[in-house]
């Protein structure tokens, strides 16, 4: 160990800023296409999701449940035992201060 060169030296410190900027470079790349990909959800008017309306309904109706303006509210309970409940709360509590394709929109979207 006492035998270890100057150069060596430099070389394992060259060698480890290499492998420091190649991190930094995969890191932007992530979060490039992060951004990307999240940008989708907003550059289209209605996303390309085959059961997002009937997402959004649900959202909408339980809006309309919680509010009491719901014409369907004998017809109608809320399943709260349905795997989605964490997604359509989170929409709900958005969609009392935006319309409801976009509360789905903040809640689909990659963070």
């Amino acid at each position: 160990m006492a035998n270890v060169s100057f150069n060596a030296m430099s070389f394992r410190l060259g060698e480890f800023a290499e492998r420091a900027k190649s991190r930094r470079r995969e890191r932007l790349a992530f979060l490039a296409t992060v951004i990307i990909a999240g940008a989708t959800f907003w550059l289209v008017p209605r996303l390309p999701m085959t059961d997002l309306p009937q997402h959004a309904g649900q959202v909408a109706a339980w809006h309309d449940l919680l509010l009491g303006t719901s014409k369907w509210e004998s017809l109608l309970y809320i399943n709260y035992f349905t795997p989605y409940l964490i997604g359509y709360s989170l929409a709900l509590l958005l969609s009392f201060v935006l319309p409801v394709s976009a509360a789905l929109k903040v809640v689909l979207s990659p963070r």
